[in-house]
């Protein structure tokens, strides 16, 4: 199998998304090692997959046509894609939550109320009475 760019080198799996306290993580799979015996040292992390699970099925020759490269090839691009689009929103999302923090550091606490409890008005007046006392 051949690469069309040699930045997809010898791939084992994805670095980890997983960042400290939070709970996103990689749905790719790591490729042990004994997948990759006898795999192009340019074969994609798609490609190497493919090999995987050709492995896992008992497939006797693991030779793909061109049109199987070429999927692979597709796959670790929209891969690729997705990827980037998951960094960019992650930078977006870092530097609104930095504006935030700044934004609370600008803002003055709010000044403090007195707790006085005033009565309610009517509580000082005597009630009239309408019957007599006869």
């Amino acid at each position: 199998m051949s690469s069309f760019s040699p930045i997809f080198t010898r791939l084992r799996g994805p670095p980890s998304l997983k960042q400290p306290g939070s709970n996103a993580t990689s749905s790719l799979l790591m490729i042990p090692d004994q997948y990759l015996v006898g795999t192009s040292a340019d074969a994609t992390y798609i490609q190497n997959l493919f090999v995987k699970v050709a492995v896992e099925s008992r497939l006797q020759t693991i030779n793909p046509p061109l049109e199987t490269v070429i999927f692979c090839k597709m796959m670790e691009f929209i891969h690729n894609n997705y990827r980037n689009s998951i960094t960019a929103l992650k930078k977006y999302i870092d530097m609104l939550g930095d504006e935030l923090d700044e934004l609370r550091q600008q803002t003055p606490p709010p000044p403090e109320q007195p707790t006085t409890i005033s009565a309610h008005p009517d509580t000082n007046m005597a009630w009239e009475s309408t019957s007599s006392l006869a």
